[in-house]
């Protein structure tokens, strides 16, 4: 084993034993990871000495890491004059930046509340509200700091008396001469400019989010963002224009990739593959063996020791992951034929991939092995012609009618041929991620392929492998029979309930309002990441707060049956949503007090509205459905008041029914506002647990205080999205389990509380 390679994994092992975010399980891995090192050293072709050099640099890495952490301290929960200064593209008012104050170095935040004539390079002072970027709030925010670190923006700055806009900074050389190709792109191709300004350029602001999506459902989406294929299609190129001109092959390819990487930002990405390059070139001049996987694990280092922050980003272990994997499965499927070649190094890109795809994304698509197949040769011709058609329509404005004719083809046939995989593409594989154990089981796995000398045997090799599967689907093969999650979704409302592996429930979808879609950005990534095609969507009333995201999830492909209140099917708000839903072939049924949804296995039995429901408020019209879980009962209240609690406890909603499985634990109705949750009807219930969805600092004041003194008196814990995130009840066996994504790791049993009648099956209410 190269030595280089042998300090890479010591710094990465360093690295992650004292990095900031990294979970228990992550360190202990890393602390007996670097300890089978040092015991491994000689035999891996290094010495003790190498071992110690490589654990020291990621020692120093993981301290250098963490400085940007105590730097923002200083700022937290702050309201404080500040200089600021725009560094990225402005998108609804915010960007990435830097702010200043007396006496406090400068620090990269995200700005919020920028005016539309501020860009890239303005600057300007104000009073800002600063706090750090959000804790995880869902079950599927788990790495969200460590991202921010990775970006070096922990920081979030609301600038509240932001100057009027500004005139945007005179752009330079290169953002004139970006703006030069994607306009004349534009002017030939209309919206195909677009994948062209992404392939090219790596600007995807305006692209088409369909065509994101079909890239993403058959796992090219790497093709769009800017990497080290691109680099190698480019150089590529460069060599066949100059084959006639051989000393213009040494340094001039490189000299023209280095320049088209000065035009589209040196990304990390992008330099990595550039400093491969000029590695292997300059290996070459001095006669020394060049290997591709020693270069990677020179640059890996370069950066370990120059930006070690990038190591705490995703983006960074994709690429290198993805590298290391077309580069060993290319070295082993040497002297094989070409289409065993093509096939041996997708499948090992795919496989030194799979933990962070599936941290990033949720979801792997099964065709992307045979899709790379197909693409990559198609690729590679496309973008060649993209890029001389491209240039040359730049540089040469008389030849633009021409050569953009055959831009216009290759982007034609770009989209056909995505549009054809698409529809033949068996469907994604959902996964909900990795935490803790699974995630390093998942690292392992991969040093054991990538490098093979850790152990020699096929044998011994395949049963870890075997071994550490199970521990990456430990959290899919968990035998819970059902599981609830009250989402974070700020001042709204919106839950999933799991049933089995194919049957979901989700009421209430969450707010549309303020630039963030509950719906289409937490609801909706929540169920692709757990496969859910199967899902019935409830709507217990019609305030934005709780319907606000059903549009996105009715247009997801994933919903198959509509409930809604029958005490509202002439109300004026269920008409977009009936017409969305009728074309998609999913089912509407109206519910009203007494009817039964069954999911999977799964009953729920409606408890409110009746029919008709004249005179009650929207809010007093809310659907209350009470879900059996076997081990408990679940009752979700909607947004129900105290004269829709007080017509339940007159009419004996739920007594007549069956008895309901003790315990009881209840979504708090109305955010926990203080219009509800009455005295009377707490007795009634006698809920061991109570839920409420609400947001941080809201401007109602949920919940209210008086309403949490009830609860207190009844004895019953309180959970809140506000300060815990996300609220997950689980059912194992015959117990309930609730545990907080903001909490500690554990889980807490909902205790059976000891009561004498309610809607718990032990007599009428009063």
């Amino acid at each position: 084993m190269n030595p280089l390679w042998i300090v890479l994994v010591a710094a990465l092992l360093g690295s992650a034993a004292l990095g900031p975010f990294v979970d228990p399980a992550g360190r202990l891995a890393a602390g007996v990871g670097a300890v089978a090192l040092v015991w491994r050293a000689r035999g891996l072709g290094g010495s003790t000495a190498v071992v110690a050099c490589g654990l020291a640099l990621g020692l120093w890495s993981a301290l250098r890491t963490a400085d940007p952490l105590r730097g923002c301290a200083r700022w937290q929960g702050q309201e404080v004059a500040v200089r600021f200064a725009v560094e990225g593209r402005v998108l609804h008012g915010s960007a990435a930046g830097w702010i200043a104050a007396p006496g406090r170095p400068p620090v990269r935040a995200w700005l919020t509340g920028l005016g539309e004539g501020h860009g890239p390079g303005s600057a300007g002072a104000a009073r800002a509200r600063v706090r750090s970027v959000d804790p995880p709030r869902n079950p599927d925010d788990r790495d969200a700091r460590r991202e921010a670190l990775g970006r070096r923006t922990l920081l979030r700055a609301r600038l509240l008396d932001a100057p009027a806009p500004l005139r945007p900074p005179a752009p330079g050389p290169r953002e004139r001469l970006r703006a030069r190709a994607v306009a004349v792109w534009r002017r030939g191709l209309g919206e195909g400019a677009e994948l062209w300004a992404a392939l090219l350029l790596g600007e995807r602001t305006d692209f088409d989010p369909r065509a994101s999506a079909r890239f993403r459902a058959l796992g090219q989406f790497h093709l769009l963002s800017l990497s080290g294929t691109h680099v190698a299609l480019v150089a590529a190129l460069m060599v066949v224009l100059t084959r006639r001109w051989p000393r213009l092959r040494g340094w001039g390819v490189p000299a023209i990739v280095l320049l088209w990487s000065a035009l589209v930002g040196f990304i990390p990405a992008l330099a990595r593959a550039v400093g491969m390059m000029l590695w292997l070139q300059l290996a070459r001049r001095m006669r020394r063996p060049a290997r591709g996987l020693d270069a990677l694990a020179a640059m890996a280092l370069v950066e370990t020791a120059w930006r070690p922050w990038n190591l705490t980003g995703l983006s960074w272990w994709l690429s290198y992951a993805a590298t290391a994997g077309l580069l060993h499965g290319a070295s082993a499927a040497r002297g094989r034929g070409r289409l065993r070649q093509a096939l041996s190094i997708s499948l090992a890109a795919q496989a030194a991939t799979l933990p962070w795809v599936l941290a990033a994304f949720g979801q792997v698509p099964w065709s992307a092995a045979v899709c790379d197949l197909v693409l990559a040769p198609c690729f590679a011709v496309l973008m060649w012609i993209g890029a001389l058609a491209g240039t040359l329509a730049v540089a040469l404005p008389p030849l633009a009618p021409a050569v953009l004719a055959w831009l216009a083809l290759a982007t034609h046939t770009a989209g056909a041929l995505m549009l054809g995989l698409a529809r033949l593409a068996p469907p994604l594989w959902g996964h909900p991620g990795m935490v803790g154990a699974a995630w390093s089981g998942a690292l392992a796995m991969v040093a054991v392929h990538l490098v093979p000398s850790l152990l020699p045997s096929r044998r011994a090799r395949g049963l870890v492998t075997a071994g550490l599967l199970l521990a990456v689907h430990a959290s899919v093969l968990r035998g819970d029979s059902a599981r609830w999650a009250s989402l974070d979704v700020g001042q709204a409302d919106a839950g999933v309930l799991r049933v089995g592996r194919r049957a979901w429930l989700v009421v209430d979808a969450g707010d549309a309002r303020a630039g963030l879609d509950a719906g289409a950005r937490i609801v909706a990534p929540y169920l692709a990441r757990r496969g859910a095609c199967h899902v019935t969507l409830a709507l217990t009333h019609g305030h934005l707060d709780h319907i606000g995201g059903a549009p996105a999830l009715l247009r997801s492909g994933r919903i198959v049956r509509l409930a809604l209140a029958a005490a509202d099917s002439s109300a004026a708000w269920t008409r977009p949503l009936t017409a969305l839903a009728r074309p998609r072939g999913i089912t509407i049924r109206w519910l009203a007090a007494g009817d039964t949804l069954h999911v999977g296995t799964q009953t729920t039995a409606c408890w409110w509205p009746p029919p008709v429901a004249a005179g009650l408020h929207a809010n007093d019209r809310s659907l209350v459905l009470a879900v059996d879980l076997r081990a408990g009962t679940l009752l979700l209240a909607g947004d129900v008041e105290r004269a829709g609690e007080r017509r339940m406890l007159a009419d004996g909603v739920g007594s007549a029914s069956a008895p309901l499985p003790a315990p009881l634990v209840l979504k708090i109705a109305h955010h926990g506002g203080d219009t509800s949750s009455d005295a009377a009807w707490l007795d009634w219930l006698r809920p061991a647990a109570g839920l409420i969805s609400c947001g941080a600092g809201n401007r109602y004041g949920h919940p209210h205080p008086a309403t949490l003194r009830r609860l207190q008196q009844h004895a019953i814990a309180v959970w809140r999205t506000d300060t815990q995130g996300a609220l997950v009840l689980r059912v194992q066996g015959n117990r309930l389990w609730l545990r907080a994504v903001r909490g500690p790791a554990g889980w807490e049993a909902v205790a059976s509380p000891e009561i004498g009648a309610g809607a718990n099956g032990r007599g009428p209410p009063p």
